[in-house]
């Protein structure tokens, strides 16, 4: 016979306590590192594929983070950790007057070798139209991708923005254009 206030061959009695002694394994650690960074500078875009560099870590109203800050230099991001890590991007465009063009883009790209050489994993469009009769005019582009860091020492990852031409902008007014990283588990 099973006492009920013990582990029965298929369940747990939930209405009991238990005192558990020495080291739970096995059990989900949940999301241990949770960072949000934001654009800085309103960029001038070109046909050429440009790293955006100009990010800061968010400093909002009610703003959460947690875990070790990623490292951000000359828009590379380094991760404090190896582990499963899902980024995601807003980038947001504008454009004066009655201009507009036929795209605008925001790229993911990744290094293994401390930003050496990088490689396109993501890469979102939108295009950027004149509607509003000789105001500026806004579009966005998101990204997400999701990361296994084995190597937090050589990994890399940094966003990089183009245009059909040079008259679109990135928009950092009000932290239109920001960043996530989530550490999501172990890799």
């Amino acid at each position: 016979s099973i006492a009920t206030d013990a582990v029965g061959p298929t369940q747990l009695n939930e209405a009991s306590n238990y005192a558990f002694t020495g080291t739970v394994t096995g059990t989900p650690t949940g999301l241990n590192n949770a960072q949000m960074w934001y654009g800085t500078a309103n960029t001038q875009l070109s046909s050429t594929h440009a790293k955006y560099t100009a990010w800061s870590a968010h400093n909002g109203s009610q703003i959460g983070s947690i875990g070790t800050a990623l490292t951000v230099s000359s828009g590379d991001i380094q991760f404090p950790s190896t582990g499963i890590w899902l980024l995601k991007s807003r980038f947001t465009y504008y454009i004066t007057g009655s201009g507009q063009v036929r795209y605008v883009l925001s790229q993911i790209r990744i290094s293994t070798d401390s930003g050496s050489n990088y490689t396109l994993v993501d890469e979102s469009i939108n295009n950027l139209v004149n509607v509003n009769s000789g105001n500026n005019d806004f579009t966005i582009t998101n990204n997400e991708y999701i990361l296994d860091v084995t190597d937090a020492s050589t990994t890399r990852a940094a966003f990089y923005i183009a245009g059909e031409d040079t008259s679109p902008y990135v928009e950092s007014y009000n932290k239109a254009t920001i960043f996530q990283a989530l550490r999501l588990g172990d890799t």
